[in-house]
């Protein structure tokens, strides 16, 4: 659900993202105060995009002051990924600036 109380005269769009959190996997070294080692073989990746749920822009949205706007997705997992550690994140965002004037995110559950 989304409401605006001060829309401005701008075209909106709302975004859906799914994020995954604290994949182990190997990254390249580059930062000699780590050390020598080429490569960090369990290196722990945060916050990492693993798709756009309505697309890479999202999706345009009229909003009027007051109202409210609801919509429904679906989206399925990869195999690969962990749940657990899953989260989609929802942002509103001014197309003209591309500036986000409101963000969200929920824990996604199995």
């Amino acid at each position: 659900n989304l409401r605006v109380f001060n829309p401005e005269d701008d075209d909106y769009y709302f975004s859906l993202v799914l994020i995954e959190d604290d994949i182990v996997s190997p990254q390249k070294n580059s930062n000699p105060n780590v050390g020598e080692t080429p490569i960090i073989h369990d290196y722990h990746h945060r916050h990492v995009l693993r798709g756009d749920i309505n697309g890479i822009w999202g999706e345009q949205v009229d909003i009027a002051a007051g109202n409210q706007v609801t919509g429904t997705h679906t989206y399925t997992l990869s195999g690969e990924w962990e749940p657990e550690n899953c989260s989609i994140i929802g942002y509103l965002y001014r197309n003209s600036t591309k500036e986000i004037l409101h963000a969200a995110g929920v824990q996604v559950n199995e």
